[in-house]
């Protein structure tokens, strides 16, 4: 697995260089070739190299790979022709050529860095990694300023477990760069690896000694020693540090660890509050440390009640950032608490930051199951004067005013929610305001306006079921693109095979187009189970149908069923069994 990691690891850092020439101008011709070429060869080699070349940046792949071939036969000893062959051979997967006149390209021009790394990268791509590691060694030395070198070479070494020549290098790394953090950590690791314990101390020490000013660096040095057991210079560490900055959080952190290590739970528990009450510490320091807080609470299946009352201490201060309100509430969902709780706790975010959207719509879900009334409305309406270009803040409270009648609100605010969708909006949001703007308009007899809005709808999503399914019946109520209706309701009927609504709506669509064998198999399947079939409409569309089919009986039984279920238009059902039986009779 180790070796896989290394080896997409330098394949992520060889794609692009087949993929993207370098800036670095390949020269047409060299000194070498002056001496070497005829003047008439010369002009013919530079001639088809430059064309080479331009086809090669047009995309012309195949034209380019036999001009740099026919380069070759003017000059075999081009060394820029062998190197760009060696790259035509790569995308084509002939590694034996491909290496061959990267090989060659190498030979020819030593000096060339450009060419060297390639040869690198080619070599490590096929885990050939001491090859590899020679051709970096060699690039090493030729470009002393360039840390990348070394870099690899450290990621090569440390793969290889090859650590003596790691710390080497990476000393060779600290002469091109400077001493840094990261350095004296890395070389602290593998003096670790070592097994040499003096000598990651002496690195670490080195550091602390030449940044005397810097607190941090002492504090590291007193995790260090924790670390290794030795608990007594580092508590003596920590406690120099907090002579010299009694709030030092990293030292009152590390402390705080001192104290658990040995079992003093009051000092670190002392410590914890200490540190999340006070001011000067970081926000993400205190939000890291809650995380461990809470972390250790669950591994120990110790009482969410202490947390809480450690999240209520640290609220109860002025608050920089919402961080550790949001985190309150996360741990609150976490703990499957009341939603009048986590109501508190989302309000509480609000009103350190009333922007968060985030917050406003976990506020919003919530309310939603209780009852979408007007406090649902109001909220959504105070969410979107702080946050207005939020779509779904829109589709909310049209939707909201829509379940309480307020059609023209509902309207006013989902049109509004239209023109803020942007390209990141939510497919769902998008297509759903469209949606219930089209149900709203159709109930307001603007037709027309309906399906402009349900197409708008389909744009964003075409697999939009109910949209599908409403668009599809009312094209039918209004015997108008009956063809097109049932290939939408013919979707609805596939995604979800047993939902009477889509099973009656598509029935429907193929009695308006006289087709009343099919259209009895779907109504049919809607009435199957008929203790959920509690619509007089698709009761009254069963006995439409079953009478198209001359089956009086079954007729007059649907229509009743509708009758019974209080249907609106009662009175035009009893006119359609009357007619029925008065045919029978003649």
């Amino acid at each position: 697995m180790k070796r896989l990691l290394f080896i997409s690891l330098i394949l992520c850092s060889l794609l692009p260089a087949f993929g993207k020439k370098k800036d670095k101008k390949r020269q047409a011709q060299t000194p070498k070739q002056e001496q070497r070429l005829s003047d008439n060869d010369m002009r013919r080699y530079q001639y088809f190299y430059l064309e080479a070349v331009r086809q090669e940046g047009l995309g012309n792949y195949p034209e380019a790979f036999d001009l740099y071939r026919h380069c070759l036969e003017i000059d075999p000893l081009a060394s820029e022709t062998h190197y760009a062959l060696s790259g035509f051979y790569a995308s084509i997967n002939d590694d034996a050529l491909a290496l061959k006149h990267l090989k060659q390209a190498c030979a020819l021009d030593p000096d060339n860095d450009e060419f060297a790394e390639r040869l690198g990268q080619y070599y490590l791509s096929k885990n050939m990694i001491d090859e590899g590691t020679a051709v970096y060694e060699k690039l090493a030395d030729m470009c002393r300023d360039r840390s990348e070198f070394l870099d690899m070479l450290t990621r090569i070494y440390q793969y290889k477990k090859d650590y003596p020549k790691m710390l080497e290098t990476l000393n060779r790394l600290e002469v091109v760069e400077g001493p840094s953090e990261n350095l004296t950590l890395t070389k602290m690791q593998v003096y670790s690896s070592m097994g040499d314990e003096k000598g990651a101390y002496e690195e670490l020490n080195r550091l602390v000694k030449s940044h005397p000013n810097d607190l941090n660096y002492k504090v590291m040095m007193g995790n260090w020693l924790l670390a290794n057991g030795k608990k007594p210079e580092a508590l003596k560490a920590y406690q120099n540090v907090l002579k010299e900055e009694p709030d030092n959080a990293k030292a009152q952190t590390s402390l705080m660890d001192y104290y658990r290590t040995i079992g003093n739970t009051a000092e670190a528990d002392t410590l914890l509050y200490k540190i999340l009450e006070n001011p000067n510490t970081e926000t993400q320091t205190r939000i890291s440390l809650m995380r461990q807080v809470v972390s250790d609470n669950e591994q120990s299946d110790g009482d969410s009640t202490r947390i809480l009352n450690i999240f209520s201490r640290i609220l109860s201060l002025p608050q920089k950032t919402s961080d550790m309100a949001e985190m309150q509430v996360a741990y609150m969902n976490f703990k499957k608490m009341p939603n009048d709780s986590i109501l508190v706790g989302l309000r509480r975010v609000l009103s350190i930051n009333p922007e968060n959207v985030g917050a406003r719509l976990q506020m919003l879900d919530i309310m939603w199951r209780d009852t979408i009334d007007a406090n649902v409305i109001a909220e959504c309406e105070k969410a979107i004067d702080f946050t207005p270009e939020e779509t779904s803040l829109y589709y909310y409270l049209g939707l909201a005013k829509y379940l309480n009648n307020d059609n023209e609100g509902a309207l006013t605010a989902l049109r509004k929610g239209a023109t803020t969708i942007k390209d990141d909006t939510p497919t769902e949001i998008s297509s759903r305001i469209y949606m219930i703007s089209g149900d709203i308009l159709h109930h307001m007899s603007k037709h027309e306006e309906a399906y402009e809005a349900y197409d708008s709808c389909l744009f964003y999503n075409p697999d939009e079921i109910s949209c599908l399914n409403n668009y599809a019946y009312y094209l039918s109520e209004d015997n108008k693109d009956l063809k097109k209706a049932e290939q939408m309701s013919y979707k609805t009927i596939k995604a979800e095979p047993e939902n009477v609504t889509y099973l009656d709506t598509y029935a429907w669509i193929l009695y308006m187009q006289k087709r009343y064998e099919e259209a009895r198999i779907y109504i049919d399947q809607a009435l199957k189970n008929d203790s959920i079939v509690e619509s007089s409409v698709i009761w009254d569309h069963a006995g439409d149908i079953y009478i198209q089919l001359g089956m009086k009986s079954h007729a007059n039984d649907y229509w009743q069923k509708a009758i019974d279920l209080g249907a609106d238009n009662t009175a035009d059902i009893r006119k359609k069994i009357a007619k029925a039986n008065t045919k029978t009779k003649k």
